[in-house]
């Protein structure tokens, strides 16, 4: 089985999938909340995907890493994906394939004291995975007050990035932002989508063209080895890479560790669905490559007091879990009769 941990209110991300193009995976995939983990568990043996880890917070961070570290020390059991110890999240990983070369843009912290001082650029959360959250920005002036604004709107200072912008449009003025999936040790090319806009969330572009070279891109995969790479610096091993094309080189947006797997085939342009199609087997495949099949005995997971205190579990409802856990054991073991 896999277990995808994510938190409640972003499991859709998996349950869409699994509702649609996913129905043949339901019995190979499902999904954990990171809330419920917070009350202790019994970990059945799998293979667990660490995944939403842009929106933990410090003690859910923590909460992630003592599971990992339960289920790593039953390597006949588990297999894990994602570190939460040591995968990158979107600052450091920006950060990284700057200085490593594969990015010519950076990005900054706005709480730490170093402000940016090429422009154009924008802001966004460092969280989440909803893009640009200003216009351009052209000046400090600009920036300043872009900055108040977002604050006023309920933005955390220490969750805004400023990014410098990277424009990857073609001689046309269409932006292309490609994406490709790592589940494991595969990376599958997901798709391409085509805007006359600088922020790509949908593609604005759908006709034939667009259709085909969208196919083409799926089929060649051509950007394979460097995206590995990419992957590999994060340490990530699950997870979507967004990008684009300057000069021939990648340029990378973020690696999202829980992205929507798909949309409902309805949501589709009637062209898309062939290339569509064509990622969904090879994801399966990917799914039946991870899944860990065995006997071994579940895992205890226990959550430390204070910890659970800074994960906002109510004692009471912790007893209780704890004790409906033990009256499910006690039900499950062989009657002895006293001799």
């Amino acid at each position: 089985m896999i277990f995808i941990l994510l938190t409640r209110a972003h499991d859709y991300t998996v349950q869409h999938y699994l509702e649609t193009w996913g129905r043949d995976a339901r019995g190979t995939v499902t999904t954990i909340h990171y809330e419920d983990l917070a009350f202790g568990a019994r970990l059945r043996p799998g293979t667990y995907i660490f995944s939403d880890l842009e929106r933990l917070n410090d003690a859910q961070l923590e909460l992630a890493k003592l599971a990992w570290r339960t289920m790593a020390a039953r390597p006949d059991g588990f297999r894990l994906l994602n570190d939460p110890s040591e995968a990158l999240r979107r600052y450091e990983l920006l950060k990284t394939l700057h200085a490593d070369g594969i990015n010519g843009f950076q990005a900054y912290r706005l709480n730490n004291g170093r402000l940016p001082e090429k422009f154009p650029l924008f802001l966004r959360r460092e969280s989440e995975h909803d893009g640009a959250i200003s216009p351009l920005l052209h000046s400090r002036a600009e920036l300043d007050r872009a900055v108040e604004e977002s604050l006023a709107r309920g933005v955390r200072r220490d969750d805004l990035l400023a990014v410098e912008f990277c424009d990857t449009a073609d001689a046309a003025g269409v932006y292309r932002k490609y994406s490709a999936f790592r589940v494991g040790d595969q990376i599958i090319a997901r798709h391409a989508l085509f805007s006359r806009k600088w922020v790509v969330k949908v593609p604005d572009e759908t006709e034939q063209q667009w259709v085909d070279e969208e196919r083409d891109y799926l089929a060649a995969h051509p950007h394979e080895a460097a995206l590995r790479k990419v992957f590999d610096l994060a340490h990530i091993d699950y997870g979507r890479v967004d990008y684009s094309l300057l000069e021939g080189r990648i340029q990378v947006w973020e690696i999202n560790t829980n992205p929507t797997i798909s949309v409902a085939p309805h949501k589709l342009a009637a062209g898309r669905l062939v290339a569509q199609q064509m990622f969904m087997k090879q994801l399966r495949s990917a799914w039946e490559v991870l899944d860990l099949k065995n006997d071994a005995t579940p895992a205890e997971l226990c959550v430390p007091r204070e910890l659970a205190r800074r994960l906002n579990v109510n004692p009471l409802r912790r007893s209780r879990r704890a004790l409906a856990r033990g009256i499910k054991w006690v039900a499950k073991r062989p009657f002895i009769q006293n001799a």
